[in-house]
């Protein structure tokens, strides 16, 4: 019996709500015959993006320390404008400039790596999504023959593989 993928997998997934005998509670659910599994379309492929939550909150911090650092830097610099105090008391602050620098210059260097980053990432996306999109056409095309357990695309010689092998034929992972 020759049929398409398609029909075969929508046909092999049965959803509904059962209730239990020991319980008024309704519980829904999806079954899949065996084959309708080994059919199933390809997945797509996911956007990974380079920021995890580590990397948002350490670059974070950073720039909230070159924050404060930057602070105590300015309000030693208008307390010695001002004439509040000498310039001997407020001296150590000074340093806060430099240290200021360093953490800025850190927090950009990892906001700029991970931006290039996410740029890769996305360009990939493009070229595997355009992948995916020509692979889940091919498999809307598909025929399954349960006869010889065989996936094949009609009025193409040589497009015949095994059920298993149904990803070397669409070309998607």
């Amino acid at each position: 019996m020759v049929q398409k993928v398609r029909a075969l997998v929508e046909g092999g997934t049965v959803a509904g709500v059962y209730s239990s005998a020991f319980s008024n509670v309704p519980i829904s659910g999806v079954t899949q015959s065996a084959k309708a599994t080994q059919l199933l379309p390809p997945s797509g492929p996911s956007l990974v993006s380079p920021w995890g939550c580590g990397s948002r909150f350490g670059v974070g911090l950073i720039y909230l320390l070159g924050g404060i650092f930057a602070f105590l830097g300015f309000l030693a610099l208008f307390y010695l404008i001002a004439g509040i105090g000498k310039f001997s008391e407020y001296y150590g602050a000074f340093y806060c400039f430099p240290i200021a620098a360093f953490f800025f210059a850190i927090a950009i260097a990892i906001t700029i790596r991970k931006q290039k980053a996410a740029t890769r990432l996305k360009a990939k996306y493009a070229i595997d999504r355009a992948r995916w999109e020509h692979a889940r056409d091919t498999w809307n095309e598909l025929y399954y023959c349960a006869r010889d357990d065989v996936v094949f695309l009609p009025n193409q010689a040589g497009k015949c593989v095994p059920a298993s092998q149904m990803s070397a034929l669409l070309g998607w992972p």
